[in-house]
């Protein structure tokens, strides 16, 4: 079994983490003893790596979440429609103030 040492990828915060590798799988991970970053710790979602190994093939289209809670792919310029639609609803009834959107460097 081998150690790669590489850093979380779920925050800022890049806490260090040891990946240890077997038959190119991720057996577990260990958050990195004397990292001054974290020191030996790390959150549930960084030593949980290990488990986030399937990869899934789903469709790159968006979805709508249907009246009877069914999820349907759409386009992309039906998804952007409808997204527009519903801020410009929300800000005519709750003024234009009454949305906004947040952004983060990872």
């Amino acid at each position: 079994m081998k150690v790669i040492q590489s850093t979380c990828n779920y925050c800022a915060i890049d806490c260090n983490l040891d990946f240890h590798v077997e038959d190119d799988q991720i057996i577990s991970v260990v958050p990195t003893k004397g990292y001054p970053v974290n020191d030996g710790m790390a959150c549930i979602k960084g030593v949980s790596l290990d488990k986030q190994q399937k990869v899934n093939k789903t469709s790159s289209l968006p979805k709508l979440r249907q009246a009877d809670g069914s999820m349907k792919e759409v386009s992309w310029d039906e998804a952007m429609t409808h997204v527009s639609d519903k801020i410009q609803e929300i800000q005519e009834k709750y003024g234009k103030e009454a949305f906004a959107g947040i952004s983060t460097g990872r």
